[in-house]
């Protein structure tokens, strides 16, 4: 609920002029259509009786990961403490669209105790005549005390609103988003995005963080993997550039094309659970592509990655593999997945390219990949990242539809709408747009490479819509692949790297450790991790230390936060001494999880 003021593209003026009361009075009249100051009063009332805010709690969960076991404990205590998920918050971040005359800004910071405060205005003019109605360092400094900060930003477009907000958090800490606000004082285009499109971008910025368990598996798989490991370069795939690939996914759409697929003459890549709705057709791909590290995930699979009909097909796959899924294939290639522990560390000594833009999804592994190989048409079909109908989530040759797979007991829920491909719109998850962005920064990255989309999933930027295939499509041969793999050398062992890794990481640990210990308050405690978190990301020179712990780290504070916004300002203290041994043990067992990497070999 709120009063529209809509920016008026001929509000133009010398900023000198700013200075004369009677030519600020005309302006502001003409902007709000009246009192400037009667009409932010009246639309901050309004706000406030149903206000745009996101709350977020991590949930209890049965999992033995160390970052859980700590949210599941330390909201124990807060619920002891009268916990209320859904209470007005003590503090909270708020970032206000438009800075008008200014009036509203003292006026929000009055109703609640926002900390940090971000301001989005590109109006000159405006933000002149706000300079001249409040004191603009003075609310700095209330927010200062209360532990934030107030900025004032120009974002020309919708990418430079996210990228400002993403360094903003840099120079603060992730928990500042478990509580935010945001204010629309005036309509325009960009101001429209950001507000329709509030909770994906709040959604994006609190995922894809990893966690240490994760890291962890995926060394131990790629040590194990070690002898399948191979060092290879873009220029070793050079006669890819005339093949027309067609990525499978798993998505309801496949179902559209399936039958088409079986005369494709070009290169066929399955991906993940496409595999089963692409075998039960008798269709056999040149090349499968697999990312999940799990073992649960193998044996979901396993059945299908045995079929004797695989025997020549190439397995695509990222290091952190399950060495079981990797066995399975007689022809592999194995990329390094970027923004990875064990990749950062096989990368101090062997010469290694790592693979970018290869997550969330196994359709983003694929895409990467081939893209890397040098091929330059690509087909999407079955890569749907959303649903029309949460009942029919992916195609039904697949084996969620088979009643005795244990696939079929899977539930998809949307939690938005976005735009979508050959239809109006489909429902989306989380997981599944952040796919689809991965693959719209590949693409924006890769303008020679040609993306047709066919289906009616999400509309992905960077791709033509179509409904059937392209005519000119080349026959593809995977003898060559099979050769070009065959000559590759492999990687030189990592085990002296790990151990100068371990004891890196070891001491980052302790060093946080004894910070927790002799911390006594809320703001020690988020103050001490998110410290932490900067120096990690900060440090350059060793990544690996950052990717392994900063997801885990940014969990348990992003907890704190959300816990000490929803119990009483008087309770906070002793929810901060109730759960410091709880912390330290969850931060311990992480450390002793990474020496155990060096004893595992």
């Amino acid at each position: 609920m709120y009063m529209e003021f809509t920016e008026d593209s001929n509000i133009k003026f010398n900023v000198s002029s700013c200075l004369d009361e009677n030519a600020l009075q005309q302006i502001e009249t003409k902007f709000y259509g009246g009192d400037a100051k009667t009409a932010c009063n009246q639309q901050v009332e309004l706000f406030f009786k149903q206000p745009t805010h996101l709350s977020l709690s991590f949930s209890r969960n049965s999992t033995q990961f160390s970052h859980q076991k700590f949210i599941n404990e330390a909201y124990d205590v807060a619920q002891k403490l009268g916990f209320r998920a859904n209470s007005i918050p003590n503090r909270s971040t708020l970032i206000v669209l438009g800075l008008g005359a200014g009036y509203h800004v003292p006026l929000l910071l009055e109703k609640l105790n926002y900390v940090d405060v971000i301001v989005i205005e590109n109006n000159k003019a405006l933000e002149t005549i706000a300079h001249n109605n409040i004191n603009l360092n003075s609310l700095r400094e209330t927010c200062i005390k209360r532990g934030g900060n107030l900025k004032v930003l120009q974002c020309q477009n919708y990418s430079s609103f996210l990228f400002q907000i993403k360094q903003y958090l840099t120079e603060r800490h992730c928990g500042i988003l478990a509580d935010i606000s945001l204010y629309r004082h005036y309509n325009n285009e960009l101001f429209d995005e950001i507000y329709e499109k509030f909770t994906e971008w709040r959604n994006s910025l609190v995922s894809m963080w990893g966690y240490a368990e994760d890291e962890i598996i995926g060394i131990r798989h790629t040590l194990a993997n070690n002898d399948s490991l191979r060092v290879f370069k873009k220029s070793d795939f050079s006669c890819f550039s005339n093949t027309t690939a067609l990525i499978v996914g798993n998505g309801p759409s496949l179902d559209l094309v399936i039958q088409d697929i079986k005369s494709f003459k070009g290169l066929i890549v399955s991906c993940g659970t496409s595999l089963a709705s692409l075998l039960k057709n008798n269709i056999t791909p040149h090349i499968h592509v697999e990312m999940e590290r799990t073992e649960s995930n193998h044996t979901l699979k396993e059945r299908y990655l045995s079929d004797p009909a695989l025997k020549n097909t190439v397995l695509l796959t990222l290091n952190t593999i399950s060495p079981k899924t990797l066995s399975l294939f007689k022809n592999k290639l194995v990329f390094f997945k970027a923004n990875d522990s064990a990749s950062e560390i096989i990368k101090l000594s062997n010469n290694i390219d790592l693979l970018y833009h290869c997550n969330p999804t196994v359709t983003n592994a694929a895409a990467a990949a081939l893209i890397y190989m040098g091929v330059e048409k690509i087909i999407l079909s079955g890569c749907d990242y959303g649903f029309i109908d949460e009942k029919e989530h992916h195609s039904i040759h697949s084996q969620y539809y088979n009643e005795s797979d244990r696939l079929s007991k899977s539930k998809f829920k949307g939690s938005f709408y976005v735009k979508g491909n050959n239809t109006d719109k489909v429902l989306t998850t989380r997981i599944f747009n952040e796919s689809k962005k991965s693959l719209e920064s590949l693409f924006r990255v890769n303008p020679k490479v040609k993306v047709y989309n066919i289906g009616n999933g999400a509309k992905i930027d960077g791709t033509l819509s179509t409904q059937k295939f392209p005519c000119d499509v080349a026959e593809y041969n995977n003898e060559y692949l099979l050769h070009t793999i065959s000559t590759f050398k492999t990687v030189n062992s990592t085990h002296k790297a790990i151990n100068k890794n371990v004891s890196s990481i070891v001491e980052v640990i302790n060093s946080l450790n004894r910070k927790i210990l002799s911390s006594f308050s809320y703001e020690d405690v988020v103050n001490g991790l998110s410290k932490t978190i900067r120096e990690l990301e900060e440090n350059t020179y060793d990544r690996a230390a950052m990717i392994l712990l900063s997801g885990s780290l940014k969990y348990i504070l992003f907890s704190i936060q959300n816990h000490t916004n929803h119990i009483s300002k008087n309770s906070e203290d002793i929810y901060i001494r109730e759960i410091k041994e709880q912390l330290v043990k969850a931060i311990t067992q992480i450390k002793l999880e990474i020496i155990n990497l060096n004893k595992d070999r």
